[in-house]
This record gives C-alpha cells, sequence and structure tokens, in this order.
C-alpha cells in the first residue's frame, strides 16, 4: 500500500497575489467646517502634485489639489514621488508644512504620516 506523502514549500502558504497599494492623500477633517464630510485624492500614476488652500490651480506638468482650507497659501506644499517614496516640500508658505506635529521645510512621508 502507498501512501502520497508531500513536502509542504514555501509556495504552498503563500498567500494570493494581491494588487500593490495604490497612495491616497486624504483630509480627514475640515477644522473650519466640522460637518464637511472626509475626502481622499488618489494619487495612482501622479509623479508631482500641488497642494493649494481654497482655489484650485493650473500647474504645468502636475496635478494640483485644491484643499479647501482658506489658511493654506495659493502654492502651500509638493508631492514628489521619488523611487517608491513621496517627498514633501513646503513651497515658502506663510504658515509653514508641518508633519505628525513637526514644522519642516522638507520630508520623506511614511504611510499614515498627519501633514
Amino acid at each position: 500500500m502507498s501512501t502520497d506523502r508531500r513536502t509542504r514549500t514555501a509556495d504552498d502558504a503563500a498567500p494570493p497575489s494581491a494588487a500593490p497599494p495604490r497612495p491616497y492623500l486624504c483630509r480627514a477633517l475640515a477644522c473650519e467646517r466640522p460637518t464637511e464630510p472626509p475626502r481622499r485624492w488618489s494619487l495612482a500614476g501622479a509623479t508631482e502634485v500641488v497642494v493649494s488652500g481654497a482655489a484650485a490651480l493650473d500647474v504645468p506638468g502636475a496635478r494640483a489639489i485644491a484643499c479647501g482650507d482658506p489658511w493654506a497659501s495659493t502654492r502651500h506644499a509638493a508631492l514628489r514621488a521619488s523611487f517608491g517614496r513621496w517627498l514633501l516640500e513646503d513651497l515658502g508658505s506663510k504658515n509653514g508644512t508641518w508633519v505628525n506635529g513637526e514644522r519642516v521645510a522638507r520630508r520623506q512621508l511614511a504611510d499614515g504620516d498627519l501633514i
């Protein structure tokens, strides 16, 4: 009588491949308008994003996002994709750019950072 003995390999235990995560910029709360729902912008396919305050911009070669914040400068900050990461750079805004409570001029972002 023969028994089927198979050796389990790492391939047997690997989960099915999932699509790679897509980057998003999310606004969880608009402090001046607390009843306004959260918003998110897909950054898929973008290499440069300029974040502005209340008005939308026409920025050649970049995607522009108007965050709807009257306290943000017209050209507040830029996000640039670099080797699978995002870099945030303040564009000389009056109120500054903050990441996780720290004022920054330029910073490499990690997933979940609060800007």
